[in-house]
């Protein structure tokens, strides 16, 4: 929408006026500053607290949380048959630039590697005919399943991957979920992003590539299937500590506490 939109005029009035009434500002991006600063904010309100994990729930995760039948079995199949398996799961938007993916697997037919990508969107039709239209044997996509059925989900990849746009916006930085639910499975990922903060590079727990960049992506998940399960398990675990660290809602919570007593 234009800048000049009379909706677009309103929401900038109420930002604008939000910051300067406000007596802190939190973002979950850590670069927001600027931008806030630009619109009123004063640079002492604003504070990071990014998203973050219930990572009791996944200690607590077992059997119980059991995966539909149809992703245990396609899972379990391609597993047995000698494949790596590189696992997406969370939404299908053009954020996720998973066409981009596709791409990466049609320069990888070569390889014993299947790609499984589970979820839903807008984008899941499109990216479903474009896997026939290649056509890419190694693809398969599931549907969306419960969240308690993630750690489950998880633990049968052998590593994921997270990919966005190459988008300015991103200069703020991001905060995704499903990046923490990926840590916390102990899972090397496979990260494409521009963003000026990294959870995957800062914990060591995979590669890090441009966006966008099919080639990138293919060579980086070539290398990650290089790796023998030891290093892949020692690199997936540096990722599951980073989150218990930082990301648990309980270290969270207490930053807010912080904030409110000050």
């Amino acid at each position: 929408m234009s800048p000049a939109h009379p909706f677009i005029l309103m929401m900038q009035w109420a930002e604008n006026a939000a910051y300067r009434g406000a007596d802190r500002v939190v973002s979950v991006l850590p670069n927001a500053r600027p931008h806030m600063e630009a619109h009123g904010m004063t640079a002492e309100k604003f504070a990071f607290v990014p998203n973050g994990i219930a990572v009791a729930d996944w200690q607590t995760a077992g059997d119980g949380d059991t995966l539909p039948e149809l992703h245990n079995r396609v899972l379990s199949d391609l597993r047995k048959s000698g494949k790596f398996v590189l696992g997406y799961a969370g939404g299908h938007a053009v954020s996720n630039a998973l066409d981009v993916l596709l791409e990466s697997a049609r320069l990888l037919r070569a390889e014993r590697l299947a790609f499984v990508l589970v979820g839903s969107g807008a984008e899941k039709e499109a990216l479903q005919k474009k896997a026939q239209f290649l056509p890419l044997a190694n693809v398969t996509f599931l549907p969306p399943i419960p969240r308690t059925a993630v750690p489950a989900l998880l633990r049968l990849m052998d590593g994921v991957y997270l990919g966005w746009q190459n988008k300015p916006i991103y200069r703020f930085g991001v905060s995704p979920n499903k990046l923490l639910d990926y840590m916390m499975a102990g899972k090397p990922v496979v990260h494409s992003t521009n963003a000026s903060n990294d959870l995957v590079a800062e914990s060591h727990c995979g590669f890090t590539v441009e966006p966008e960049n099919a080639q990138e992506i293919a060579n980086s998940i070539r290398r990650l299937m290089r790796l023998s399960p030891a290093e892949r398990e020692s690199m997936g675990q540096r990722g599951r500590e980073y989150v218990v660290k930082h990301h648990d809602y309980k270290v969270l919570a207490e930053r807010y506490l912080e904030l409110l007593r000050q």
